[in-house]
């Protein structure tokens, strides 16, 4: 059987987690982080606005925080300095930020949150308003569904048990700065957008009003092998790793389809075999023809990553987006297809490796025993995938989210 041992690992943005990436910024002190996140908020602003004088003035004429002014105290504040004004951010945002420690509130709240992130994507018809129970009905008719289609393997060979054994399921974000612990929660971008006023930094439309997903923290769903986390230990995106404990990601957490941006719905949409995909592969080709030169229609591995170069062109996507609106939403609401509890998740994982080690034993000892030195040598970047494709046909990635925030005394850091 899988081990149990969830490690989420995610990049502690200054509590600024954004849909289409992080802010990556050191968290080793609240104050540090805080200042970080005022600096990051109003530059940012000023490149839309032109001035710092007009991000200013629109700060100083969003309610809550003259609500917060006003409770402190706090008169004439368009005539301080800006370096006064810059504390009484800081120092607002801190307030709102540690508000979101009570976990009864927030449990609520995230429930909430994920009840609406389910019903945009296609499920409306429940008797309950509590987003985790909707999610339990249907991470459990998911699987049940998935599960019926398969054989289950009668005799597991004991090397294939060995083998199980020492893989766990693993959420994982990489990062070259971050190497505390943070002071304060994690929070998604929709959350840092109520409470500062400056909502959709680095986040995209498609995120925002199609996929509704900008209220989730997002980590990459793969395997570890033992205590070796393979290519994921030290990549491209850095060797320091934060987790959140085990228990939380169970009892608040979901796994979905990995859909950041447009090409991935339309990944989707080939791997649930829908017409739509081609269709929309075909504007891809039109907009970006340099970037799918040579790349077959059934090559989304290479169709996503070449697009990847393309993510950041909103106008764009935008133009695609406006004209296949329909079929873009038609496939946004089967997401809900793929959904799963963490536990359920699980299970189906445990399945789908069990099986398809099962068979390679059987059936090519050769590639079984390359597959088995990768494991043991903790290279398990993409066995999760292939085990899923090969047993349940489902050729896509997974994610991990967690609605709304992480309280800090959820998280952990990886050695």
């Amino acid at each position: 059987m899988i081990k149990s041992k969830l490690h989420t690992v995610a990049l502690f943005a200054a509590m600024l987690i954004f849909s289409g990436g992080f802010l990556p910024l050191i968290a080793s002190e609240t104050h540090n982080s805080l200042n970080l996140l005022t600096d990051y908020l109003t530059s940012n602003a000023e490149k839309k606005f032109k001035s710092s004088e007009k991000v200013w003035q629109k700060i100083y004429e969003y309610e809550p925080f003259l609500s917060w002014l006003s409770k402190n105290g706090i008169t004439q504040s368009k005539l301080l300095t800006e370096s006064s004004r810059k504390k009484h951010f800081t120092d607002y945002l801190k307030h709102e930020l540690m508000s979101l420690a009570d976990d009864v509130t927030l449990k609520r709240n995230q429930a909430d949150s994920l009840f609406l992130s389910l019903w945009f994507r296609g499920k409306r018809q429940f008797a309950t308003s509590d987003g985790y129970e909707v999610l339990r009905i249907i991470s459990a008719e998911n699987r049940a569904r998935i599960e019926k289609e398969i054989t289950p393997v009668s005799q597991v060979p004991a090397e294939v048990s060995e083998l199980l054994n020492s893989i766990s399921i693993v959420f994982i974000h990489n990062t070259h700065v971050i190497r505390e612990v943070p002071d304060l929660p994690l929070v998604s971008s929709r959350t840092i957008q109520k409470i500062s006023g400056m909502g959709g930094l680095n986040t995209y439309a498609f995120n925002r009003f199609i996929l509704r997903s900008d209220d989730n923290l997002f980590f990459f769903v793969a395997l570890k092998s033992g205590d070796k986390l393979g290519s994921f230990g030290d990549s491209i995106y850095g060797k320091y790793k934060l987790t959140v404990k085990r228990e939380y990601a169970q009892s608040r957490g979901w796994i979905s389809a990995f859909v950041m941006y447009p090409y991935d719905l339309a990944r989707f949409a080939a791997a649930m075999k829908l017409e739509e995909s081609a269709s929309l592969l075909e504007d891809f080709r039109n907009q970006f023809p340099q970037s799918l030169i040579g790349v077959e229609a059934h090559e989304w591995d290479k169709i996503t990553s070449n697009l990847t170069a393309h993510k950041r062109d909103e106008k764009t996507w935008l133009k695609l987006l406006t004209v296949k609106f329909q079929e873009y939403l038609k496939i946004q609401a089967l997401l809900a297809s793929l959904d799963f509890t963490v536990s359920d998740f699980e299970k189906l994982a445990e399945t789908a490796l069990k099986n398809y080690l099962t068979a390679l034993h059987t059936k090519d000892r050769t590639k079984f025993e390359m597959l088995k030195n990768r494991i043991n040598s903790g290279d398990t970047m993409d066995i999760l995938k292939t085990a899923m494709k090969s047993v349940f046909n489902m050729d896509v990635h997974f994610e991990f989210k967690i609605p709304r925030a992480i309280p800090p005394d959820s998280l952990l850091m990886v050695d």
